[in-house]
């Protein structure tokens, strides 16, 4: 089994494997994946987990081993059931853990006392949009209409975009005013490349389909402007798959 890194990498990437790698990196994380045997790639299911993935490479570049433990674990194929609701969490400051700091989703490291008020906001308006994630998938499955499972969906999409902005502002504010500056090995750096390009073809892929989608209500000039754009991202998307 490949490691994570190697599996964002890939263009053609698998389902099952990624399935598989969350398993061995975070085993409570996966039961939610395994209730699909399949997943397309522009589905709900995978786009949940590379991120799922991102964040166990990001973890993996905070906290470096020398070598990555061969994965034996193998995917459980069984039939999707509905969804249930987990306890919500509730909008208190996180707890801390080992070294006086926080563990969140985008960055292990990040001590939420030292994030400034906006950003501290914003971790916490992610704990809420985790909860409203939660719903919009209950409702979706219950949805008995391909319009209102659209409209579930495009919501989730908003959300999942809103989710990796906040975290992306987080990440970017401590990697400037962090403590201590770590220094990645030159095997981290070509492993941080490949995560970032992994994000990078992810968000294209998001800004491609909600592009076409909102070409048939654009006026003829916007319209025009909205398609140029969106070939642009194809093209740096394209390159990016080589």
């Amino acid at each position: 089994m490949r490691s994570v890194h190697e599996w964002l990498r890939d263009s053609k990437k698998s389902y099952a494997e990624g399935v598989a790698i969350l398993k061995e990196a975070r085993p409570k994380d996966s039961a939610f994946f395994e209730k699909v045997s399949n997943a397309a790639t522009d589905s709900y299911h995978f786009r949940m987990l590379i991120s799922k993935l991102q964040n166990v490479a990001r973890i993996q570049l905070q906290n470096p081993v020398k070598k990555e433990t061969a994965i034996k674990s193998t995917v459980k194929v069984v039939d999707i059931k509905k969804a249930t609701t987990n306890k919500a969490t509730t909008n208190k400051t996180p707890t801390k853990g080992k070294n006086d700091s926080v563990r969140i989703t985008s960055n292990p490291t990040v001590d939420f006392k030292l994030l400034p008020e906006d950003l501290q906001e914003k971790y916490l308006r992610n704990k809420d949009i985790v909860k409203e994630m939660a719903q919009n998938q209950v409702e979706m499955k219950a949805a008995d209409t391909d319009e209102k499972r659209k409209s579930f969906m495009d919501k989730l999409t908003a959300l999942e975009t809103e989710k990796k902005e906040n975290w992306k502002d987080i990440d970017e504010w401590w990697a400037g005013n962090k403590p201590e500056e770590k220094v990645l090995t030159d095997e981290e750096k070509i492993a941080q490349k490949v995560l970032e390009k992994s994000r990078r073809i992810e968000t294209l892929k998001i800004n491609i389909s909600r592009g076409k989608k909102e070409l048939d209500k654009l006026q003829p000039e916007k319209r025009a402007k909205k398609e140029e754009k969106i070939a642009s991202w194809e093209k740096e998307l394209s390159d990016l798959q080589k």
